[in-house]
């Protein structure tokens, strides 16, 4: 394995997002160098990934910062950072601005005072922007953007500057004030020189501006309002001064999001905060609410206001501030952490001084809980009158998008953080404001805030001077997104917010301006800039090193083991940006491993357990610690064994240190095999060398990726069954048939009943354990579910309705009877009380699932859950609003609402997949609805039922699931429910002649276990405890579609499943996304969802048949979907296809996938008696099921059939329509 390999390196800065895909780094490094030279001598992937990683942990409070400020003789009110030019633009208090360089802080320009007077100023991409002395607002731009031949140039340098023949064109004393600037600072002459100097550009004036009120700058857009036009709003191009668009009032009449009784205030009300502008929207930020205003559609100069056309989006509240900052989220300190001993290196400027600090000495760490239980405060519920309102409005003071536009932040006086992920959704009536709006409690008034330069990050300052640095994903670089806690559902990416105040700024003596704008707070992708008195930071850092013991002049390169960098400043571009990687490879390692390291490393020690668990904890490996290198190889191997696969990819992609030891690691690299295979360990017994487990993986995974198990036929002759076949299935390579006795009489009863079983072993890898019963049960029964990994068969009877004597009460019951798999006893951990289950009356009992201690039984009228074990019930209703359920673990149930006629008020207006969380506590059961999963909206007059189908797989997803004690294999399917499916059928009641389709959709089980993972049980008296996932979040990523399977003909196809593979009509289809993504990342030849396969991946090594193949598809997308959907559908989750063209339905009802290969089963032609042959990988005869039973009348026939060999096989799988029938 090649450890440097660019192309791996490169796929691991993607995967952590720190570059974009197909973008070189030297596109990267270009345009980074924009924010600084932060990256100033990289030349590697490897490089640029180090460096990333260590920025974002000192963002994290894990490394250093470098703290400290520049001297400003008259005093900063306002300030802009440029970072491409390294310089600082600072508004002094007695008038004028001033451009100062950041490495020493010399004047690079100045705007004389008489110029520009305790204004304010907006800069973004070289154009600055400020309000003229009198009317207007003017634009400037960076010189050494500004091109004589522009012929040379693209992009930003295409764009003449100044502007000429226009009402926007530079006026006479904007160019007056440039020369007296220059004559002051004489330019240099090389380009460089140029740097930090700023020449017009355009003014604009009247008829459109007046005196600025309020404006906001994001290039090329700029927004503002002015009393020239009676507080309308204005959007302009600053790259010409043309007007884009003019907003004179909002049309109420177009309002989403907004509470039923808000209203917005009269004009002459009206007080506007703030004002942001993204390609999609603008915000603008009343007192009383933000409003959204979507941008498409731009009206040009000329035509009528299209404000009264164009919806508005609007967050507002109903109840008053009191309200919401009790039931908010509230921020908590943590206890204190052991202060770094690195003291801090002090570096004096002319004017100004740096100091590295350690992360946990400058970021003290906020946690931010649920808001406490009990009553609400009379505060919270009081009406306060003020003018004639009824209650206080919110009073926003900023609102701000994030950098990528889809987010949304805002701030309010009475100290609450409203946090909108994907507001974009409000846009497209999926959801409300108070659906997906977050709200923090800062427990103080908030009075500025910015969220620019990092997509995770934004900066809040407090009317106190604190400083919060907000993280709404920390674990936004991670790999899948994951940080030790739970996954992050697309729906909800804001779910872990981490909060750190800057612990040196908050100096209550400071004697700072205040001010409520929010340009006075910067945060770029490398520094948090504020107004600030450096002496006050330079007291704060040096109080703490005297308090903690250290001294300023005790600075060594790694001192106590806390890895320190050359530290100079960040802009130094020689600098080396670094911590050690052992730090983070441990931090990675740790995240919720620390309980478990003990009980890895010391399986036996006696001494633990009498060991104290304060001195265990303290001894866990930290990034302050332990260095993870020192550790033995043995020990890191032995505690990621303890982990998940997906923990194992991500420690290896750390450092080339933890790739070694993973790939060096034949134990690791069968855990990575089995999770990629969606399989899990055997018993002890069977499991063999890791080598040879790992080979049967590899050749289990080439044989159903290549389907060269096609070519390894081996037959397999049953002993024929002694009566009438009514139901199989194989599970574990255990073959369980129940059929009817000879003798009894035909009938008529569906389904089909059955009085014997017949349990069989047919594996064909290692001992076989010896499993082969008969039994007559003395009853009929209409249905059996097994559950190997238990020793569980349950056999149930669907109804019978009982008459209570003397009474006019009928009881509607299903028997139950749980049997060993093994032998056919009863079961030892059954219930005894467990044997009649009642039933709603005249239901029909469709499918019992077994799920660990539960098992579910699906009803047309109840779901009805049972812990076998204890007796435990619990029912949730189905009619008249849900079609039915289905038990995906023993902890999550899924069910269907009903959506039959649009026109019908009582049923659901969206088709969606309700999830439940069921809590199982032994002695009682209570399912609680967590979340409620969209399908996509079909067409008006367009009906839809959507039900869930019957679920064949090799048990459920157990907490602690056993292994099969039946296998003989090294590995067998994992218990856990990766896939279920349902069948979605579609009608047109519009139309004379109904257009009708169906589809079969199958759907990831993760995110409904994540839903339910990160349900909280605690949702407020007045909270929605569920929530609501649109159909774009989770349906793309989360789901296969098929379309065209006929409900009537599931039956025939829908039980052949076995994990993620299921067999249809016209082959075997592998939903195993991680393989599919795995053999893609190989460089497989995939094909997209939309597009007809014309070739194949790997061609058989004999020839067969050009039309049966097995390629890879990357996504699905139903033709006929437009016809009854709203919009397309189209998923991008991988799947392998195994294509059958000459299986046809009647046959594809007697094939079943295993864990070896395809298992088909045929009747003898005697009808009364069942031949079976099984298609393994490799299987061998087992030697007692080699010949037909004695005295059947197809003995003969079978032992003709076994001097063919190869030939029988030919004959049934290419031409398997001239296969006998039953």
């Amino acid at each position: 394995m090649v450890v440097e390999n660019v192309n791996v390196i490169s796929l691991s800065a993607i995967l952590h997002r720190f570059a974009l895909s197909e973008t070189s780094l030297e596109d990267i490094k270009s345009k980074e160098s924009r924010r600084g030279p932060w990256l100033g001598g990289v030349e590697s992937w490897k490089e640029f990934c180090r460096r990333s990683t260590v920025l974002d942990n000192n963002w994290a409070g894990h490394g250093f910062v470098l703290e400290g400020g520049y001297t400003s003789q008259d005093g900063v009110l306002r300030f802009q950072i440029d970072e491409e030019q390294q310089t600082m633009l600072s508004l002094s208090r007695a008038g004028g601005m001033t451009v100062h360089a950041m490495e020493d802080n010399r004047v690079l320009w100045r705007f004389s005072p008489r110029y520009l007077f305790r204004s304010t100023c907006e800069l973004s991409d070289g154009f600055l922007v400020f309000p003229s002395r009198d009317r207007g607002i003017e634009i400037w731009r960076r010189a050494s953007d500004i091109s004589v031949d522009t012929s040379s140039h693209t992009g930003v340098h295409a764009i003449p500057t100044p502007i000429t023949l226009s009402p926007a064109a530079a006026r006479a004393f904007q160019f007056e004030e440039a020369r007296a600037t220059a004559a002051q600072l004489p330019l240099g002459h090389s380009e460089k020189g140029l740097r930090g100097r700023y020449a017009p550009h355009a003014y604009i004036g009247a008829p459109h501006v007046g005196v600025v009120r309020i404006f906001r700058l994001r290039f090329p857009v700029l927004a503002l309002m002015s009393s020239q036009d009676g507080g309308a709003l204005l959007l302009f191009d600053v790259r010409d001064g043309t007007l884009l668009r003019r907003i004179s009032s909002f049309d109420m009449d177009h309002v989403v999001g907004a509470p039923p009784s808000f209203a917005l205030a009269p004009i002459s009300d009206r007080v506007v905060m703030d004002l942001d502008v993204t390609e999609g929207y603008i915000a603008v930020c009343l007192h009383s609410a933000v409003v959204i205003v979507p941008r498409r559609g731009e009206v040009k100069p000329g035509m009528a206001d299209d404000s009264r056309a164009t919806r508005i989006l609007v967050l507002a509240e109903d109840k008053p501030p009191q309200f919401y900052r009790e039931v908010g989220m509230q921020l908590r300190k943590l206890p204190d952490v052991n202060r770094s001993r690195v003291a801090p290196e002090m570096k004096h400027l002319t004017e100004g001084s740096l100091a590295w600090v350690a992360g946990t000495d400058a970021l003290e760490e906020m946690e931010v809980v649920h808001p406490p239980e009990g009553p609400l405060s009379d505060d919270a519920q009081a009406l306060v009158h003020v003018s004639g309102v009824s209650r206080l409005p919110p009073y926003f003071i900023a609102a701000r998008f994030s950098p990528d536009g889809k987010h949304l932040a805002a701030i309010t006086a009475f100290g609450l953080l409203y946090l909108v992920p994907d507001f974009a959704r409000v846009d497209r009536e999926i959801v409300s404001f108070s659906d997906i709006v977050k709200r923090i409690y800062f427990g103080q008034p908030l009075r500025d805030l910015a969220w620019e330069g990092q997509p995770n990050r934004l900066a809040i300052q407090a009317a106190s001077d604190e400083i919060y640095i907000v993280n709404v994903d920390p674990a936004y670089y991670l790999p899948g997104g994951k940080q030790g806690g739970p996954p992050v559902s697309s729906s909800d990416p804001f779910t872990r917010i981490s909060v750190l105040r800057l612990a040196d700024f908050s100096d209550s003596e400071s004697g700072r301006p205040q001010s409520m704008s929010s340009s006075d707070l910067q945060i770029t992708h490398t520094a948090l800039w504020t107004i600030w008195d450096p002496s006050l930071l330079s007291r704060a850092v040096r109080q703490r090193a005297q308090r903690d013991g250290g001294s300023l002049g005790d600075v060594s390169g790694e001192g106590n083991g806390a890895p320190v960098a050359d530290r100079s400043s960040y802009f130094d571009s020689g600098q080396r940006l670094t911590r050690s990687i052992s730090d983070i490879a441990s931090e990675a390692l740790t995240q919720g491993l620390s309980e478990r390291f003990w009980s890895a490393i010391m399986p036996r020690e006696k001494k633990r357990q009498k060991q104290p668990a304060r001195s265990r904890k303290s001894t866990c490996i930290s990034p302050t610690a332990t260095n993870i290198k020192d550790l033995p190889a043995e020990i890191l191997i032995e505690i990621l064994s303890l982990t998940c696969f997906k923990d194992i990819l991500s420690f290896q992609q750390v450092c080339r240190h933890a790739c070694q030891i993973v790939a060096g690691s034949k134990r690791l690299r069968y855990i990575v095999s089995l999770g990629l295979a969606n399989c899990v360990d055997g018993s002890s017994e069977n499991k063999g060398s890791t080598s040879e487990r790992l080979k049967a993986l590899a050749d289990r995974h080439g044989a159903f990726r290549q389907a060269s198990f096609l070519l390894k036929d081996k037959v397999i002759y049953l002993p024929c069954i002694p009566g009438l076949l009514r139901h199989w299935d194989c599970q574990g390579g255990l073959l369980v048939c129940a059929y009817r006795s000879p003798g009894q009489g035909p009938d008529l009863r569906e389904p089909q009943p059955f009085d014997s079983i017949d349990v069989k072993y047919i594996g064909s890898h290692g001992k076989q354990p010896p499993v082969q019963w008969s039994a007559r049960l003395g009853e009929d029964w209409s249905r059996f579910s097994m559950d190997p990994s238990q020793d569980l068969l349950v056999l149930w009877e669907e109804s019978t309705v009982w008459h209570i004597p003397c009474t006019n009460v009928d009881l509607e019951l299903s028997s139950v009877k749980f049997l060993h798999l093994s032998d056919g006893t009863p079961h030892k951990r059954a219930c005894p009380d467990v044997k009649d289950i009642e039933l709603p009356i005249h239901s029909d009992c469709n499918e019992l699932q077994i799920r660990g201690p539960l098992i579910g039984l699906s009803t047309d009228k109840q779901m009805i859950i049972i812990d076998w074990t204890t007796g435990a019930k619990e029912s949730l209703d189905m009619w008249p609003t849900k079609t039915n359920g289905f038990l995906l673990s023993e902890n999550c149930l899924v069910a269907v609402p009903i959506r039959m006629r649009p026109t019908d008020s009582i049923l659901q207006s969206h088709v969606a997949i309700d999830v439940y969380a069921v809590e199982n506590t032994g002695t009682s059961i209570k399912t609680s609805l967590v979340a409620k999963f969209e399908l996509p909206t079909p067409r008006p007059h367009v009906s839809a039922l959507l039900t869930i189908q019957n679920y064949s797989s090799e048990g459920g997803r157990h907490s602690d699931p056993a292994s099969h004690k039946f296998s003989a294999r090294p590995f067998h399917i994992s218990p856990a429910a990766q896939v279920f499916g349902l069948v979605l059928e579609m009608k047109h009641e519009d139309t004379s002649e109904s257009e009708e389709a169906s589809f079969l959709v199958f759907a990831r089980t993760q995110p409904f276990f994540d839903a339910v993972d990160h349900h909280n049980p605690y949702a407020g008296r007045l909270r929605r405890a569920w929530k609501r996932v649109p159909w774009q979040e989770w349906v793309p990523t989360g789901t296969w579609w098929f379309e065209g399977y006929e409900p009537s003909q599931s039956d025939e196809y829908w039980p052949s499943q076995c994990g993620t593979m299921v067999m249809l009509r016209d082959g075997l289809v592998d939903l195993n996304s991680f393989a599919s993504r795995r053999d893609l990342t190989c460089g497989a030849t995939a094909f997209p969802g939309d597009a007809a396969f014309t070739a194949r991946i790997a061609s058989p090594p004999v020839s067969r048949d050009d039309r049966d193949h097995t390629s890879l598809r990357t996504g699905t997308a139903p033709e006929r979907a437009d016809e009854f959907f709203e919009e397309r559908i189209l998923t991008t989750v991988p799947f392998r296809k195994t294509y059958f063209w000459n299986l046809t339905a009647s046959f594809a009802q007697r094939v079943k996938p295993t864990e070896e290969g395809l298992l088909l089963v045929h009747p003898c032609r005697c009808g009364d008696h069942m031949l079976g042959f099984t298609t393994f990988v490799a299987s061998c005869p087992h030697p007692n099921m080699a010949t037909p039973r004695e005295g059947c009348s197809c003995s003969a026939d079978a032992q003709s059939q076994s001097q063919q060999g190869s030939s029988q096989q030919a004959t049934l799988q290419q031409a398997p329509q001239q296969a006998p029938s039953e």
